[in-house]
């Protein structure tokens, strides 16, 4: 999702953050990190000045991240992104000529045998970019937030379902007490708390990403917001016609 997304690439600022830190301890100097990395001057700056607070384990993990992007594994890792890079387009080429061009069937079948066959080779480099030291700790970041943000939804999801069964009770008592003045008002507060829940859930739900996770995560959220509207409504038949104004 979003928030999943901030944080891994977040993330990846602090790993540069360490890098230029890592470097400064080994003896490089500022404009050699700069030209090397690319980072900006001030972010170097402030990543000298606190080079020597970095714990065992920072500059341990800076360590790995410098030499597996600017050290030893630099051209593995590059020509990792760039086949990758490449099995991309040529996948949108051979798509598009499936799309727009007259094929013979003959032709057809070559096309998609070659998009099924490109599709592998960038799964495997997807793979290998997946075990990048750099990646494999930015997406250990990310999954955690991703886990407290299902926490949220189910948190969000269960107060709808517990909301909707207690406004029914709500309603019920207000009908069967005769639809008494304080009965009254009490329904109008309670149909405050099902705004505000479902305010809560179209929110929540516009954080929800397009993995097929959150996908269904965000039907079952968006059943309850429909069982919410459908109470809601009901609250609204009966605050209107007894001249209370709905809100």
């Amino acid at each position: 999702g979003l928030v999943n997304t901030l944080y891994h690439e977040a993330r990846h600022a602090e790993q540069w953050y360490q890098i230029a830190g890592y470097m400064a301890l080994q003896g490089m100097e500022r404009k050699g990190i700069e030209v090397l990395t690319g980072i900006k001057d001030f972010a170097i700056a402030a990543a000298i000045k606190n080079a020597t607070k970095m714990s065992k384990q920072q500059i341990a993990d800076a360590k790995a991240y410098t030499e597996h992007i600017y050290g030893h594994e630099f051209g593995k890792r590059n020509a990792t992104l760039e086949f990758a890079e490449n099995e991309s387009k040529h996948q949108a080429t051979l798509a598009r000529d499936m799309q727009n061009q007259p094929l013979t069937q003959t032709e057809m079948l070559a096309k998609m045998k070659a998009l099924h066959e490109s599709k592998q080779r960038l799964q495997l480099l997807h793979d290998a970019y997946l075990k990048f030291p750099e990646e494999v700790d930015a997406f250990r970041v990310g999954d955690r937030t991703a886990v407290r943000e299902r926490s949220l939804t189910k948190r969000v999801g269960d107060y709808a379902v517990n909301l909707i069964e207690v406004a029914k009770n709500w309603l019920a008592s207000y009908v069967s007490l005769g639809r008494s003045a304080g009965a009254k008002l009490d329904l109008a507060k309670a149909h405050s708390y099902l705004s505000d829940a479902i305010a809560r859930i179209h929110g929540h739900l516009g954080t929800l990403g397009n993995t097929p996770r959150e996908h269904a995560e965000a039907q079952w959220l968006s059943q309850q917001l429909t069982r919410l509207v459908t109470v809601q409504r009901s609250y609204q038949a009966h605050l209107g016609a007894h001249g209370t104004v709905v809100p």
